[in-house]
């Protein structure tokens, strides 16, 4: 479900820009002081990648023009086909009259030219080639058009709502777009893929041998540490957009930023994204009390006991220096009676940070238990006899 900004009411948004001071009202509304805050970008948003936290978010929703981004989805999809065994990053494929017709941001593919995945792929990652991603959807789906529909298709099973695709390279036409918060999703999607990461991270790399080279449109790969992607670009329509990933001390953090004006502004702002993250928060496991790890009474089991679990027991995203305030609160079933079934919800947990809900989950049976029956009872009787 997609957290709308200020998940837990604090304060975030004065790091997005040029240390702002706040002023933080009871309600966790948070206004900057003095003037109003207005990002550079159309739509922006920061999310946490383990647990798909929302720390922040400005129009994240609005369906937009997101450009050459859409090539997250094309590299997405290879990486999936890479993964499923249709292709290998040394598959060779040959380039169609259709791939050699791309414009602008191109690797000069001629027809029936033959290319690795891999440089086909970093055609795509570092140099936003237009002709190797048609070359690398015709090589999954045949046609641009059936790969379009598998990018579509994916979006859907990932929960990009917002979003239409209509070609693999991100040229503009019309009707096709997408929102900050799925670009999100489809980012910390492909940041799963570490095997790109060294497309993702390379600044400057070359084709042919040499002959051709490749520069990265992100700037923030040659100076942002940590930094793991993911892609920058532009188009007319969508103006300058930008999705970049970092990861320091196992956090991983992601902003999209779309819609500036200025192409150095969408850097300017996805790193402010990104140090707002690693610079005011946490990612944690919530205590449980210890009570929860004490077995429960079965009446009429053949096991007499069961031990509680949580069916969702998972990291939470807090400020730097609240886990204190992290509380949780329980509620199990007086009376658990066989049969008990395995992973049978017996009870509810829920976590809050002060007063405010982070999230809840079912407590659930760890095994199954079988109703004592007098069949049941004489089979153990008989076993205890004969066991010495």
């Amino acid at each position: 479900m997609h957290i709308k900004k200020n998940i837990f009411g604090l304060f975030i948004a004065f790091a997005i820009l040029t240390g702002i001071s706040v002023n933080i009202f009871a309600d966790g509304e948070v206004i900057p002081a003095g003037k109003e805050f207005k990002p550079d970008s159309r739509a922006s948003i920061l999310m946490e990648a383990s647990t798909g936290t929302v720390l922040y978010e400005n129009n994240s929703s609005e369906p937009l023009p997101i450009g050459t981004l859409n090539k997250i989805m094309t590299v997405l999809l290879v990486s999936e086909a890479i993964d499923g065994g249709k292709l290998s990053h040394d598959t060779t494929v040959t380039a169609s009259k259709y791939a050699n017709s791309m414009k602008q941001a191109v690797i000069w593919l001629n027809v029936g030219e033959k290319m690795s995945v891999s440089d086909l792929l970093k055609g795509v990652i570092i140099g936003n080639a237009n002709d190797a991603s048609i070359a690398l959807a015709e090589a999954v789906a045949g046609t641009e058009e059936a790969f379009v529909g598998m990018m579509n298709s994916r979006a859907k099973e990932l929960g990009m709502m917002n979003t239409n695709f209509k070609n693999c390279t991100g040229l503009d036409v019309e009707g096709q777009g997408s929102c900050a918060y799925d670009v999100a999703l489809m980012s910390r999607e492909l940041i799963k893929h570490k095997d790109l990461y060294g497309y993702m991270t390379c600044w400057m790399d070359s084709l042919r041998n040499g002959a051709t080279e490749i520069v990265s449109t992100n700037v923030l790969v040659k100076s942002y540490k940590g930094i793991i992607g993911i892609k920058a670009g532009y188009t007319a329509a969508a103006a300058n957009c930008l999705s970049v990933a970092a990861t320091r001390d196992g956090v991983t953090y992601i902003a999209v930023v779309l819609g500036c004006a200025d192409k150095d502004s969408r850097f300017t702002e996805g790193k402010n994204l990104l140090n707002t993250g690693f610079g005011n928060y946490q990612v944690v496991k919530p205590d449980v009390p210890e009570e929860l790890s004490q077995p429960l009474k079965v009446k009429g089991g053949v096991e007499k006991e069961i031990v509680p679990e949580i069916q969702d027991y998972r990291n939470i995203v807090i400020p730097n220096g609240q886990f204190k305030n992290v509380k949780c609160e329980y509620q199990i079933n007086e009376k658990i009676e066989a049969p008990v079934e395995d992973k049978q919800i017996i009870g509810e947990i829920s976590f809050f940070l002060d007063d405010k809900l982070i999230y809840k989950s079912n407590l659930i049976s760890s095994c199954e238990i079988e109703k004592m029956s007098i069949t049941k009872a004489l089979s153990i009787l008989t076993k205890s006899l004969f066991t010495f």
